[in-house]
């Protein structure tokens, strides 16, 4: 793979000042906007916030979320909601970030749940990652196996379900999904 065009390549903002946000400290570069993907070939993290210098857009990619955020003019909007190679749903400011999942991918993760019950696996991709889930019978148990592979590596966790109530599987393997898109496992 060759590296990034160094033209493109972003600078940090010379004597600006580290800023924090709840959880976050952040660094300030400035450069084109084909900057903003140069940083995927580099040592550091794609940006969480960026803008153009007229801050008539912003984009937020949350590190811990498996979405990116992204407000403008409608015409914007619009454009990156009729774009097919993209998987863009409105937002409202007021749609809960931490606690219920956007109504989306809640119908994602129910769909997927009913894979794991009726096929014994379901596998979802999402830009960032994509996250396998399977679910076997063993000696005295069921063993439910989720992993997330990302461009960086990859990361797995695994549950015993002593339980051989239906509902009582479904909930544990919801759990198991959500867990793996929500904390990127």
């Amino acid at each position: 793979m060759e590296g990034p065009d160094v033209e493109f390549l972003p600078r940090r903002v010379e004597g600006a000042a580290t800023f924090e946000l709840p959880w976050r400290t952040y660094e300030l570069f400035e450069g084109p906007i084909e900057g903003a993907t140069c940083f995927r070939t580099s040592r550091f993290q794609s940006p969480n916030l960026w803008w153009p210098q007229d801050r008539s857009w912003c984009v937020a990619s949350e590190i811990d979320l498996p979405w990116t955020y992204i407000a403008g003019p409608r015409e914007l909007v619009g454009d990156v909601l009729a774009a097919t190679r993209l998987e863009a749903l409105v937002a409202s400011p007021d749609d809960p970030i931490v606690g219920a999942l956007p109504e989306w991918l809640d119908r994602r993760i129910d769909a997927a749940v009913d894979d794991v019950i009726d096929t014994g696996s379901t596998t979802l991709t999402f830009a960032p990652f994509t996250v396998t889930v399977t679910l076997t019978l063993g000696r005295k148990e069921f063993v439910l196996m989720s992993r997330t592979e990302r461009r960086c590596g990859w990361g797995s966790a695994t549950r015993f379900i002593q339980s051989r109530d239906s509902e009582a599987i479904r909930r544990e393997v919801r759990l198991a999904i959500e867990g793996a898109v929500v904390n990127h496992a």
